[in-house]
């Protein structure tokens, strides 16, 4: 089978390190070297927003329905509109380049500099650490009231597991990540 090249996009003079697609809105969205995050309109083949603000190479993107998501090595997150380009809110509680996230409506776990942290997606505030005192964070995912993450402490790997649906942390703000997850176990017995 063969499939055609439906359209070429703009050259970029620095690398792309991450790409994300969202077919609903038809938009894909990457990161780069120069810092930027972009918005590209896949039908017309077209950047249509150039989000800036990092200071340097954004390495991780991400989308949820409400959110786009961009980290960088300037150890910031940013959280942006993903149909306007808006810039809603910036994270940094980190200290050096960021290497992991993954993020919902409600919720964004981070790490990389040795710190995991959980964030109020909405609010853009910072919610709580749940790890510190490691060498690197590698990989984190959550689905519903679950979360592992992959970190590096002495010489070992280690998998850590949360669960967020079990007695919410007392220094949340409020339990919408715990209503969020018990909503999911619901849905999964259901279905």
């Amino acid at each position: 089978m063969h499939t055609n090249l439906a359209r070429p996009y703009l050259y970029f003079s620095t690398p792309v390190y991450s790409v994300v697609l969202d077919a609903g809105r038809s938009r894909a969205y990457s990161g780069s070297m120069d810092g930027t995050a972009r918005i590209w309109d896949i039908r017309a083949g077209e950047c249509i927003h150039i989000l800036e603000g990092h200071t340097s190479l954004v390495g991780l993107v991400a989308i949820s329905p409400s959110y786009l998501v961009s980290a960088a090595a300037d150890s910031t997150i940013r959280i942006w509109d993903p149909t306007t380009g808006d810039l809603l809110h910036v994270l940094s509680a980190h200290t050096g380049a960021i290497t992991t996230f993954q993020h919902d409506d409600l919720k964004l776990v981070s790490g990389g500099d040795g710190i995991l942290i959980l964030w109020d997606v909405q609010e853009g505030t910072l919610i709580d650490e749940l790890l510190a005192g490691v060498s690197g964070v590698w990989q984190v995912a959550f689905e519903g009231r679950w979360c592992v993450a992959a970190s590096n402490r002495s010489d070992a790997t280690m998998i850590d597991v949360w669960d967020f649906g079990e007695g919410s942390n007392p220094s949340w703000p409020r339990d919408k990540v715990k209503e969020q997850a018990e909503s999911y176990d619901e849905s999964i017995e259901e279905g």
